[in-house]
């Protein structure tokens, strides 16, 4: 197993947009961890969400939450990074500025379901733009495609 640098790390977060976010609230003493779609641009990763657990535990406990992407080809290839930081919730210019790639991100990721069709008898869903502030990354990665045919049992 390999350790990625800072900036492989990095690059890795960049070219993928699906991960889990892990959060915690210290109220219900429970963790989250959750699909998210995102965005990364000058250490930080965006991301919207509706109202709910994940929001609640974001804003309850908004520091130490980590996001995980991984890409897997087999058990011995895989590329995995783990970006912890602190939550920040959008508002006014910066909730403007990444609203459209926010918004179209949400709607071919994990919140797709919830923006496919407007339904106008109801009001739509509040969404929540955030940030990821990213305190710390580190990442792995196992390769074993250069031992093909080798048998270890």
């Amino acid at each position: 197993m390999q350790a990625l640098s800072e900036v492989e790390a990095r690059q890795f977060l960049a070219a993928h947009y699906l991960g889990r976010v892990g959060c915690f609230s210290p109220a219900l003493n429970r963790s989250y961890v959750v699909p998210v779609s995102y965005l990364y641009r000058d250490g930080a990763a965006y991301a919207v969400s509706l109202e709910g657990q994940k929001v609640r535990f974001l804003r309850e406990h908004p520091q130490g939450v980590c996001l995980e992407v991984d890409e897997v080809d087999d058990e011995q290839n895989w590329t995995s990074i783990i970006a912890t930081g602190r939550f920040e919730e959008l508002h006014g210019s910066d909730r403007r500025e990444m609203e459209h790639t926010a918004l179209y991100r949400a709607a071919t990721g994990p919140l797709r379901f919830a923006l496919a069709e407007a339904d106008i008898y109801r009001p739509p869903e509040p969404s929540v733009i955030w940030a990821l502030r990213i305190e710390e990354l580190s990442g792995r990665r196992e390769r074993w495609d250069s031992l093909e045919g080798f048998r270890y049992w």
